[in-house]
């Protein structure tokens, strides 16, 4: 398994879990994302999909621009850590705590990955995107 795909796993995980009535499992949104491209939005304005499929795709893509230098409007790449990633994906505005959401995510993925992630371990270390 990738680090994108062991992250993309671990966060539908901390999201829901995938089962009714959770938001993630009612919209086919696995990482509970807010995207201004998304097909429809829920009453909350969390993005709602045809299928499971096309959310953990919006999923990935969400991430792997995140993990890439220049890809995002959030100044993320693949120098900033997990933490810094976890204050934009997870903000306190949405009543969410990025410290303990990235203290999560960090000990999944050294699980999934079978080596040490901590929350100040740079996104490269995690996943790095293919060279063009």
């Amino acid at each position: 398994m990738n680090g994108l795909d062991a992250m993309a796993l671990t966060i539908a995980w901390r999201e829901g879990p995938l089962r009714p009535p959770n938001r993630n499992f009612r919209n086919l949104n696995p990482g509970n994302l807010r995207s201004p491209r998304a097909p429809a939005h829920d009453a909350g304005g969390y993005d709602v999909y045809p299928d499971f499929v096309s959310g953990y795709q919006a999923l990935l893509a969400d991430l792997a621009a995140k993990f890439t230098d220049g890809k995002n409007s959030h100044g993320l790449g693949q120098s900033s850590t997990l933490l810094e990633l976890m204050k934009i994906y997870a903000p306190w505005e949405d009543a969410n705590n990025p410290a303990s959401y990235a203290a999560f995510i960090a000990e999944w993925l050294g699980l999934a990955l079978g080596r040490p992630i901590s929350v100040q371990s740079k996104l490269s270390e995690i996943w790095q995107p293919p060279s063009a």
